[in-house]
């Protein structure tokens, strides 16, 4: 009998941002194999999207919809992550980091195009005001 041999799943995608990933991220389809089994991302065959929670970096919970996006191992989050993304007041130049909780959790943390971490977000008027990780609050 030959071993078994497992092969690890990807805990963390990343990923930079175009405008197109603004309403579409893709994810690797390993990564989407840890986030949500191939069987539940498909929604049994029927081309549905499985729901995946993502939670933001103030603690909010999102939910967007995980499918397979076109030919190959590409998946992508599509309904819901749009949604996430402006309310974060996330950018086409930025990167994020999406890593597997457990089956159906992510977590996101966003980086603008200087590298600062968006840790906090409060609106200040009509602009987005972010506090990087470094930065201590004053009390």
């Amino acid at each position: 009998m030959a071993p078994v041999v497992h092969r690890a799943r990807l805990k963390y995608a990343a990923a930079p941002l175009s405008p197109a990933c603004l309403h579409e991220l893709r994810v690797p389809g390993e990564f989407a194999a840890r986030l949500g089994s191939e069987e539940g991302a498909t929604g049994g065959g029927d081309g549905a999207a499985a729901v995946v929670l993502l939670v933001s970096p103030l603690g909010k919970v999102w939910r967007a919809g995980l499918r397979r996006a076109g030919g190959g191992g590409a998946w992508q989050l599509g309904v819901g992550w749009a949604g996430f993304a402006a309310a974060h007041g996330v950018e086409a130049g930025w990167s994020v980091v999406l890593r597997s909780e457990r089956r159906g959790v992510a977590t996101v943390r966003a980086f603008d195009a200087a590298g600062a971490v968006l840790h906090a977000s409060r609106r200040s008027g009509s602009r987005q005001v972010q506090a990087p990780v470094h930065q201590v609050a004053s009390h």
